[in-house]
């Protein structure tokens, strides 16, 4: 006999992750858990295949059932806090790399209107000046927007919550 629990967690950053965890523990051994495949396969498997066990309030020692699945939520929620960090480690350095290419791309099309302001002004073009002038602001200003955005997105927002939670006998 198992006790398990379902939660979901959902991370928003530089990208947005949603995942379904499972915790699942053997009745007679609460401080047990299984591997968190394992549990999913047992209670995905459970939902499809299982009936429904009328009467086991009266069957289980309900202080066990408790101990079991508060040991899933702790098991959870330490679970929880070490994927946050691993999301917000991986979303740091997303974000900076992001922010490295943005600023790269701008410092090249800035060149690349500095050389052709450069000509016009040689060639003594200069009512073309202001135009190409207008189009390295417009460049700045995109990009810094963008790298606005993404700074914005450097710390990652979370939440977690129950989806379900229950007894699984196997027979």
């Amino acid at each position: 006999t198992y006790v398990y629990a379902v939660n979901r967690w959902s991370v928003t950053g530089a990208r947005d992750t949603e995942r379904l965890v499972f915790c699942a523990s053997h009745l007679e051994d609460a401080a047990s858990f299984l591997d968190p495949d394992v549990a999913e396969k047992l209670v995905t498997t459970s939902a499809m295949n299982a009936r429904d066990w009328h009467g086991v309030a009266n069957v289980l020692n309900q202080d066990q059932v408790v101990a079991a699945y508060n040991g899933c939520l702790d098991r959870l929620e330490h679970d929880y806090e070490s994927f946050k960090g691993d999301i917000q480690r991986e979303n740091t350095d997303r974000v900076s790399l992001m922010i490295k290419t943005l600023e790269y791309h701008r410092e090249r099309q800035l060149a690349r209107y500095g050389e052709t302001l450069a000509k016009h002004r040689m060639n003594r073009r200069l009512n073309i000046i202001p135009a190409v002038e207008g189009k390295m602001q417009r460049v700045r200003q995109s990009i810094d927007e963008r790298v606005l955005s993404l700074r914005q997105k450097q710390q990652i927002s979370s939440s977690e919550g129950r989806v379900s939670a229950g007894v699984i006998r196997l027979a």
